[in-house]
């Protein structure tokens, strides 16, 4: 897809489901939902995503499945009480678990959730992620007081630097698309938005070093992810030795949008076999 693509789609998506806010037990969920019973899918945000770049999922998926995209309340202090409001989420929307996809970022966050709350998915598709350990959780405790101190100008500053290098070998006509949206994301992040990334990824790093999924499982990996690398691909397969496993050939980080339709006709194949 071209840039202009991506936005018209992005645009129309949004016409038909528009980002909302739910409230559970005090605290605050942005969705996109497509509604209808059909099966659930569950596709959770990466790190600076929120609900509405899930939009090609909701696009292409919306006629077999009930699709809901998220972004995170950041007023949840731990992972279990977030999975339990994601349950709770579920209940209220009476959505039916289903399978989740959740990359990067939330690839780690969804171990967590299902280690807690299992009955959230009947599968789990894991997109270029790695696992809880606990030789990251050191450099997270530095980074966390940081983030908590400086200026929210300066963190956002800092974020989109990194944001920028994660899309730095996305094709020219696509960057500018996914460049504006994720700036658009930080601009509208609060410090207690970043400070609850951090802070989950550290608690999950250090508590959850043997948290693992049983249910049904799949896998997609960039070749040449430069975020998580070969030592978290191989601590992948060591963790899911049984999970289907498919190697994006030639793909940085950043291919779960540069080949969203790639990734998403994969896991489709995944779910439908099951």
């Amino acid at each position: 897809m071209s840039a202009a693509d991506c936005q018209t789609c992005y645009q129309q998506t949004l016409e038909r489901y528009p980002v909302q806010r739910v409230c559970i037990n005090g605290h605050e969920w942005e969705i996109c939902d497509t509604g209808g019973n059909l099966p659930g899918l569950l596709i959770l945000p990466g790190g600076l995503a929120r609900a509405d770049l899930a939009f090609r999922w909701l696009d292409r998926c919306q006629q077999r499945y009930r699709v809901l995209s998220l972004a995170y309340p950041n007023t949840i202090d731990n992972l279990a009480d977030l999975a339990a409001n994601l349950q709770a989420l579920f209940d209220y929307l009476q959505f039916e678990a289903g399978w989740i996809v959740a990359g990067s970022y939330s690839g780690l966050i969804a171990q967590a959730l299902l280690h807690y709350r299992p009955q959230l998915a009947q599968g789990l598709l894991l997109s270029d992620t790695g696992v809880p350990r606990r030789g990251r959780w050191l450099w997270l405790s530095l980074l966390h007081p940081l983030v908590a101190i400086l200026p929210l100008g300066l963190v956002r500053w800092l974020f989109w630097r990194g944001t920028q290098q994660f899309l730095q070998p996305m094709a020219t006509m696509l960057r500018p698309f996914w460049a504006e949206r994720l700036q658009q994301n930080l601009q509208k992040m609060q410090r207690h938005d970043y400070l609850s990334l951090l802070g989950w990824w550290r608690e999950l790093d250090w508590h959850l070093g043997a948290a693992r999924w049983h249910g049904k499982l799949a896998m997609i990996v960039a070749e040449h992810d430069g975020l998580f690398g070969r030592r978290d691909q191989a601590l992948l397969r060591q963790y899911y030795p049984t999970a289907s496993y498919y190697r994006v050939p030639q793909a940085q980080h950043c291919a779960s949008l540069a080949q969203i339709d790639e990734y998403i006709d994969y896991a489709l194949a995944q779910i439908e076999a099951t």
